[in-house]
């Protein structure tokens, strides 16, 4: 079986991937945010920026499904970016290359054992 790799080693089709998105989504923060709360969320400390890059990916994902995430603090809306064109492209294009065996099987609404 072949090996995804690491997020950390950009040399690992994983690691690219991770490299692509931390572009991607910084540079959305960068184009929407005042200078020094980019500064404070993105630049300060490592955890806190993963923290806001996977946010603004929930806020694209949870509005396709009409659900608003908050964040504190308040963020102005990314989900409509025109660089998520390049993380979706990005991210089909992975997808579509990795062997069968790395993909998640399709969802099956009536087999789930979604708890309601």
């Amino acid at each position: 079986m072949l090996d995804p790799g690491r997020l950390n080693d950009r040399r690992t089709p994983l690691g690219e991937l991770n490299w692509i998105f931390t572009a991607i989504t910084d540079t959305i923060a960068w184009n929407v945010l005042p200078r020094d709360l980019f500064q404070k969320l993105f630049r300060q400390d490592l955890l806190v920026a993963s923290l806001f890059r996977n946010f603004l990916l929930a806020e694209r994902i949870m509005r396709s499904y009409n659900c608003t995430p908050v964040s504190s603090p308040r963020l102005p809306p990314t989900y409509m970016h025109a660089m998520w064109q390049a993380w979706d492209w990005r991210w089909t294009s992975a997808s579509l290359s990795c062997p069968p065996s790395w993909r998640a099987p399709p969802f099956d609404p009536v087999n789930s054992s979604h708890s309601s």
